[in-house]
């Protein structure tokens, strides 16, 4: 109860600060946040890796999945966004076996603001030593026909989403959301992805995307077969 009580309290601290500075964003999204965080640590069935000052998040079913290894990557170039003082861009890494088969699961968040160039930078540490079954997903903060995605795609990598959806314009990032209101940038973006090598995509489509919103980005849901 003293937990819970204090992660009230932080909480809406936290929200009185994102409603000054940032945007009007309801208290039950970040409280929702934070005691899921709780209910998930208490759980015999999921696991989570969450990124040491990214922010990032990985969930996977530990009576399915054997974690195998984790790495945390804070971008060695953090330049042209002003909100990587707040909360730096980065990638969190883990390996997953599964049937005797180890998968690599990269999250990443690359640069909001600035140019293309830090971020290809990023993305080219998240490309390195990549060998064996790989899922790459996160928000990129590009339309899907920019260099930072090419520059995946050339690595063998599939983008999911249009891989089996080839008319459906895909907008994460879309102004029917009103959590969009107040960010600078106003044209519906496809931001966010999952891209795969390796491994076959059985299906992928946009996901919260309708009210009640959780994020101000809608999110995807790619099946594979394994």
């Amino acid at each position: 109860i003293g937990v819970l009580i204090a992660n009230i309290i932080y909480c809406i601290v936290a929200t009185i600060f994102y409603y000054i500075f940032f945007q009007p964003q309801p208290l039950l999204y970040i409280y929702f946040y934070k005691c899921s965080k709780i209910l998930l640590q208490s759980s015999a069935l999921i696991e989570w890796l969450e990124g040491d000052e990214t922010g990032l998040m990985i969930l996977w079913k530990k009576d399915i999945f054997k974690l195998y290894s984790v790495n945390h990557l804070k971008f060695s170039n953090q330049e042209g966004d002003i909100m990587n003082y707040i909360s730096p861009r980065g990638c969190i890494t883990l390996i997953l076996s599964f049937n005797n088969r180890d998968i690599c699961i990269k999250n990443i968040h690359l640069n909001a603001l600035g140019e293309n160039i830090a971020r290809c930078k990023q993305v080219e540490e998240v490309l390195e030593n990549i060998n064996i079954p790989t899922i790459i997903t996160g928000d990129l903060n590009v339309h899907e026909n920019s260099i930072e995605v090419e520059k995946i795609l050339s690595h063998n990598f599939k983008d999911t989403f249009r891989e089996t959806n080839l008319k459906d314009n895909g907008y994460t990032w879309n102004s029917v959301n009103p959590l969009t209101k107040g960010w600078m940038r106003t044209e519906n973006l496809r931001v966010d992805y999952i891209f795969s090598t390796c491994i076959d995509i059985l299906s992928s489509k946009i996901v919260f995307d309708k009210p009640p919103f959780l994020s101000d980005h809608f999110g995807i849901l790619s099946k594979f077969k394994i």
